[in-house]
């Protein structure tokens, strides 16, 4: 099963609080959809990433995301910068929140 991914991220990183900040702060300053552009985008297949439970394969599949969008500069589409505190990964329907230890779903 295929599982559809999208990453966004901060589209004026000067207008906003909350940039490279922690998922509470966000909350707290206006945390908004609106102030992200779409970056990426693509699938991955989710029996790759496979956990004990349907939580553990959603973390699999985030951890393999920022590992692989923070090897090299090579690595990136062209306006991304690595992935990192306050961008939002989407997976399929449910968006998760890059924090300074782990993903909030919001």
């Amino acid at each position: 099963m295929k599982t559809l991914f999208k990453i966004h991220q901060i589209k004026d990183i000067q207008s906003v609080k909350y940039a490279f900040r922690d998922y509470d702060f966000a909350t707290n300053h206006g945390l908004s959809f609106a102030d992200y552009a779409e970056v990426e985008h693509g699938e991955l297949e989710s029996e790759d990433f496979e956990g004990a439970t349907y939580e553990e394969t959603v973390i699999n599949m985030l951890e393999y995301l920022y590992e692989k969008y923070n090897i090299g500069i090579d690595s990136y589409p062209r306006g991304m910068h690595s992935l990192s505190v306050s961008d939002i990964v989407q997976l399929n329907d449910t968006c998760y929140y890059c924090d300074f230890s782990g993903w909030k779903k919001m």
